[in-house]
């Protein structure tokens, strides 16, 4: 089977960005703070019946930078679409986004709609993650993360990490 162009890409950036992930020196930690998207690697897998239907997905990485533009972490996302698009809403798609940190992870969940299924452009509007979980410093994380749209997109986290 031929890898693709997006394929060998994808390993490349991993790594070179993501793979020595674990020598950065910023850590986030619980509360709020706001990090930019970065580069990124996006891809549509089309299952049948050909054209946008439910049960294509939207799967990529994306790097997270920090204010001084340093990659802090790598977000992982999939995205089914499960509805098509209507008179009054686009593309539903249900999601779930893991991002990594050199000293943990966070798991979130979300609903968000697109104009159109197919583009993987910043012409996305707003989606909030709603935070399911974690591991290291984010175990107990509780909240959301905003992904503001934009060119880049800005990454708004609004974390809870206390033990109930």
């Amino acid at each position: 089977m031929p890898v693709g162009t997006n394929a060998i890409a994808g390993i490349l950036w991993f790594c070179a960005v993501v793979a020595p992930a674990s020598g950065l020196a910023a850590e986030m930690g619980c509360g709020p703070f706001t990090l930019t998207g970065g580069e990124k690697v996006i891809d549509v897998v089309d299952n049948p019946p050909e054209g946008p239907s439910p049960g294509d997905v939207r799967a990529g990485n994306r790097q997270l930078l920090d204010d001084g533009g340093k990659p802090v972490a790598v977000v992982h996302f999939s995205a089914t679409l499960t509805a098509l698009p209507t008179a009054d809403s686009g593309s539903t798609f249900a999601s779930q986004y893991f991002i990594k940190f050199p000293d943990g992870w966070i798991s979130t969940a979300s609903v968000y709609e697109l104009n159109d299924a197919e583009d993987t452009s910043q012409r996305a509007g707003n989606a909030v993650l709603l935070i399911s979980g974690g591991t290291g410093p984010f175990e107990d994380a509780k909240g959301t993360i905003e992904i503001e749209a934009g060119d880049p997109p800005t990454y708004v986290f609004d974390l809870s990490c206390e033990s109930q």
